[in-house]
């Protein structure tokens, strides 16, 4: 062959593998946005995974739960309405929960019948790119998301490759969790434990809040009220060494602000009798891993019991309120 075949032959290979990568990455649907169904392992923080959830406020009624991996595995809210969680698609920070909320088309929006709303220690932290836990998204809402989902597909970069073969190894080999079609982390096993730690001295995400984060979520509570879509608020829940590394005068003046701005109250879950400090054979029961994640049943068990139920035990409305639970955790942990 001449000079030109072999040009030829090498971009035809060069078409042919491009063309058998989208494939194979299409039908590997590492990042879960072509069947949004519960076979795959991994779900992308990615906006097109967002779309595909809001595009079923479309259809018919939901309630929305934003938050982050701590909020990840709740299935629901024990009514007969379903549930979207947002926890993986969209990630906790306020500034992304108040954008969402006001691109909803009036039919979406109608179809939002509650709201619960994880805000996590360290997710108000506005537009601080410098904060890995920032994860701000500019969305499109108006997208046509099949254009979106097939230039997401053929665009391939080193780590829509990388994680491709990630999923062949643990979406199909030797998966732990799937998510469901509507955003929920399921664990294959529901009763993880936490070995107790020897030593623990490092919360894994710090607490950290800025003013533009809580202007956001105050936007987030004036839209709700605006709109009557009732909204309930809660925190995460840690074990015992961790909470004895926690600020908790830092969190204080978090809440603080919000219950000033007309945040009408809030469920402090950050320490929760027989959850946090349930400890059998020297393992964390209710606790899957060193990060403070609750394991799916526990995580569930807390949000039914405490959030939807309304635990009015845990249930702060007021600063007076916030300044006796601060004082009173400090001389429990401290």
């Amino acid at each position: 062959m001449n000079s030109k075949e072999w040009v030829n032959l090498f971009l035809y290979l060069v078409f042919g593998v491009w063309i058998a990568a989208i494939v194979i990455f299409i039908g590997c649907d590492p990042y879960n946005i072509w069947r949004m169904s519960a076979k795959n392992k991994y779900f992308s923080e990615k906006e097109i995974n967002t779309l595909i959830l809001a595009e079923k406020l479309n259809h018919k009624e939901f309630s929305l739960l934003f938050g982050t991996s701590r909020s990840n595995q709740i299935f629901g809210d024990g009514s007969n309405i379903d549930f979207l969680n947002f926890s993986s698609s969209l990630y906790g920070n306020a500034v992304n929960v108040s954008a969402f909320l006001k691109q909803l088309n009036a039919v979406q929006l109608k179809n939002v019948i509650s709201i619960y709303y994880l805000v996590d220690d360290h997710t108000l932290n506005g537009y601080d790119k410098e904060d890995s836990f920032s994860k701000v998204q500019q969305l499109n809402y108006d997208s046509n998301l099949f254009i979106e989902k097939l230039k997401f597909s053929v665009f391939l970069n080193y780590e829509k490759i990388l994680k491709t073969l990630v999923s062949i190894k643990y979406d199909y080999l030797s998966a732990s969790y799937v998510v469901n079609n509507n955003g929920v982390i399921v664990r294959l096993n529901k009763n993880e434990t936490l070995d107790v730690p020897d030593e623990y001295l490092s919360m894994s995400t710090r607490q950290y809040f800025t003013n533009d984060g809580i202007a956001a979520l105050l936007d987030v509570d004036k839209f709700c009220k605006k709109n009557k879509v009732p909204i309930k608020y809660f925190t995460p829940t840690h074990f015992t060494q961790y909470l004895r590394l926690f600020d908790f005068d830092y969190m204080q003046n978090k809440w603080a602000l919000l219950l000033e701005g007309g945040l009408s109250g809030f469920y402090a879950l950050w320490n929760i009798e027989n959850i946090s400090n349930y400890v059998e054979g020297n393992k964390y029961i209710a606790f899957k891993d060193k990060f403070s994640h609750l394991n799916g049943y526990c995580a569930n068990k807390v949000f039914i019991e405490n959030v939807v139920n309304g635990d009015n035990k845990y249930f702060i409305n007021s600063k007076e309120k916030l300044g006796d639970y601060v004082l009173f955790s400090n001389r429990l942990f401290k």
